[in-house]
């Protein structure tokens, strides 16, 4: 699992308490991204999984893969996951020099309600969408 050293400033439970919407508000991007059977997804800023782990059911042979730099969250996403879906704590902003997700294995990417955490500061926004490139599959 890649790990991020910097303090997690969320708590999945608060999350859920304040936020539990935020996955209902997605069907929009749910309906862009188009999620076929086989894809293989890549979720910038998972969060607490919910949208991920219901996205994973429409997989059958295809897998979902949840980054978040939170590890409140991604213990919780990972307590509810199904078997075609993982996670790993990390940051966003650590994707593009993270080797196993530079090597084109995903043909989709998404993120839902975190891209305006993630691209707060204006340094890191090229080295995430570089990232999110290097993760994509060429096509």
């Amino acid at each position: 699992m890649a790990t991020n050293s910097s303090s997690d400033n969320w708590s999945s439970t608060a999350y859920q308490n304040a936020a539990a919407f935020v996955p209902k508000l997605a069907t929009k991007v749910v309906q862009w991204l188009d999620i076929q059977p086989t894809d293989k997804v890549l979720d910038i800023g998972c969060g607490d999984g919910i949208l991920t782990n219901d996205l994973a059911k429409t997989l059958t042979t295809g897998t979902l893969h949840g980054i978040d730099s939170s590890p409140s969250m991604i213990t919780t996403a990972t307590a509810s996951a199904p078997p075609n879906t993982t996670y790993s704590v990390l940051d966003a902003c650590a994707l593009s020099s993270t080797p196993s997700l530079q090597t084109g294995a995903f043909n989709k990417v998404f993120s839902n309600a975190a891209l305006h955490w993630i691209l707060r500061d204006e340094a890191s926004r090229v080295s995430v969408f570089r990232g999110a490139h290097a993760a994509l599959a060429p096509g």
